[in-house]
């Protein structure tokens, strides 16, 4: 093998997909919310966002309970038709 496929098999195995946060990115995102809110309002801010977070996954589960009570009726009849 090359010098030069050795050095970008070295280069691919560093490399992480996109999408992965890791520690240094966390770390520079923590300090620029430090800046940008300072340190009173940063965990007022970060309470809200957890509180939002976890209404988006009630609301999500909620949905998931919806849909599937309406595929599974419990007393096993059809559709009624309505009869006058």
């Amino acid at each position: 093998m090359s010098k030069n496929t050795i050095q970008k098999a070295a280069f691919a195995a560093k490399v992480r997909p996109m999408g992965e946060i890791g520690f240094p990115e966390l770390l520079v995102i923590l300090v620029i919310a430090l800046l940008v809110f300072g340190g009173k309002r940063l965990p007022e801010v970060a309470r809200g966002l957890g509180e939002a977070i976890r209404e988006f996954q009630k609301a999500l589960r909620g949905s998931e309970q919806r849909g599937e009570e309406k595929k599974t009726d419990p007393s096993g009849a059809g559709p009624q038709s309505p009869t006058g």
